[in-house]
């Protein structure tokens, strides 16, 4: 059992990694129970994964397309672009606010039992990355479909995904302050 002492030094980084390795465990039940939690009630459950990003691409791709006739210079579609860009907006948006919320959800547990808010965040973060790689599934689609092909560089969306979820998971933690603060009541 761990013992919390305030007279203890910590170093920042160092004892947060150290405090998500002890709690792997943990943070996977929270990971697969936002999952769940996530589609538990909804008709389409994780295909709404594969739709959510698709909607706003159409209305943007309609307005952009049609409204103000833009094109690239190529003459390629930009499509593949504007989704792939709507679905990194999400997976920062998303993984923002689902991590603020689930540090103030978790306030019950935080307060009886010792528990650092980094992992409530990290698995939030982390169950919003995932549903960022299923959203890569109909970007890929769109690539094809479009007559573009994944290139080389296609792997580095690993790096972008695992950056963006430490970026907000970071910030979700600074915005946890200003969230727990001003929560509406």
């Amino acid at each position: 059992m761990q013992v919390y002492d305030s007279s203890e030094r910590l170093t920042p980084v160092i004892s947060q990694v150290k405090a998500i390795y002890e709690n792997l465990g943990l943070l996977k039940l929270l990971v697969v129970r936002d999952l769940t939690v996530r589609y538990k009630r909804s008709v389409i459950g994780i295909w709404w994964s594969l739709l959510n990003p698709l909607f706003p691409t159409a209305v943007l791709f309609y307005v952009f397309n049609t409204v103000f006739k833009a094109r690239l210079s190529n003459g390629a579609s930009f499509l593949p672009y504007l989704l792939s860009g709507v679905i990194l907006m999400a997976l920062f948006n998303q993984g923002l606010t689902m991590a603020a919320d689930s540090v103030s959800s978790s306030a019950g547990i935080l307060t009886k039992v010792y528990v650092r808010p980094e992992i409530f965040a990290l698995s939030s973060t982390i169950s919003n990355a995932i549903n960022f790689f299923i959203g890569l599934i109909p970007l890929t689609l769109v690539l094809l479909i479009s007559h573009q092909t994944p290139t080389w560089k296609f792997p580095l969306v690993l790096l972008v995904a695992v950056a963006m979820t430490l970026f907000s998971t970071g910030l979700s933690l600074l915005l946890t302050i200003a969230y727990i603060n001003f929560e509406d009541s």
